[in-house]
């Protein structure tokens, strides 16, 4: 870390002394609950989760999936869960992104028209 501030010119004690100087911001009581009850990753997930994203997304890296992977192993539930990347670009402006999901829905029973409704076995996920 220091070589790189060095590198840049810059100085890590001084933006060090500026953070520790920043106003503190405490977080909202309702905010906290609601993460703790939906957002906090356990790991122990009870239906097949599918976690998709695109190559190169700088919002969601491949360390970011390696920890939940961990959690879910950790929780004993790995059997339900896949992760994909594709190459597709950005997902919201690729046409295809959502190809592996289709199919995945259509083998599964869970297309749009009809469908069964029924939950998708794990065995329709990439392995």
């Amino acid at each position: 870390m220091h070589a790189l501030y060095q590198a840049a010119g810059l100085s890590l004690r001084a933006d060090l002394l500026t953070l520790n100087k920043a106003a503190r911001v405490k977080a909202d009581p309702s905010a906290v609950r609601y993460l703790a009850k939906y957002i906090s990753f356990t790991g122990k997930i009870t239906i097949p989760v599918l976690s998709m994203h695109t190559v190169g997304d700088g919002l969601v890296i491949p360390q970011n999936e390696q920890a939940y992977a961990s959690v879910v192993r950790k929780a004993g539930r790995s059997f339900l869960l896949r992760q994909v990347f594709v190459s597709r670009g950005q997902a919201p402006a690729a046409p295809d992104a959502d190809r592996p999901l289709a199919g995945w829905r259509a083998h599964s029973g869970q297309h749009e028209q009809g469908g069964s409704g029924a939950r998708p076995g794990l065995q329709h996920l990439p392995q």
